[in-house]
C-alpha cells in the first residue's frame, strides 16, 4: 500500500512505498520523483518525500519524532530530532521548520 501526495496541480506519488531493510533508491538520471508541498500544513522538500518513500517512513511518522522526539545536533541550518519507538531521524531546516530528509536509525 502506498503513500499519494502530490502539490496543487502537479502529478500524483508513484504510489510504490519502500520498507526498512528493504529501501528504494533513486535512479542515477533521477534526482526527486516528488515536488516539495505542504502535509498537514507541515512543508516538506522533494527530497525528503522522496526519502520517506523509499524507506516506507509515513508522514505521522514525521510528525510523531517532530512532536516527541529528542533533539540532537546536526550542520548550521538545520536541527534533527530522533524517535527511538520507530527509530527515525527527521532533519528540518531551523528557521522555517521545513522537513529536510527522512533517516531511518539513531543519530
Amino acid at each position: 500500500m502506498g503513500c499519494s501526495v502530490a502539490a496543487k496541480g502537479a502529478e500524483e506519488a508513484t504510489g510504490f512505498l519502500g520498507r526498512a531493510g528493504n529501501e528504494l533508491k533513486n535512479a542515477p538520471y533521477q534526482k526527486l520523483r516528488n515536488e516539495a508541498t505542504q502535509i498537514n500544513g507541515r512543508d516538506f522538500s522533494g527530497h525528503a518525500l522522496d526519502q520517506m518513500q523509499n524507506r516506507g517512513v509515513m508522514p505521522s511518522v514525521v510528525e510523531n519524532a517532530l512532536s516527541t522526539g529528542t533533539q540532537f545536533p546536526t550542520r548550521a541550518g538545520t536541527t534533527g530530532f530522533y524517535d527511538a519507538v520507530d527509530n527515525v531521524r527527521v532533519i528540518v531546516n531551523s528557521e522555517t521548520g521545513r522537513v529536510v530528509t527522512v533517516i531511518r536509525g539513531a543519530p
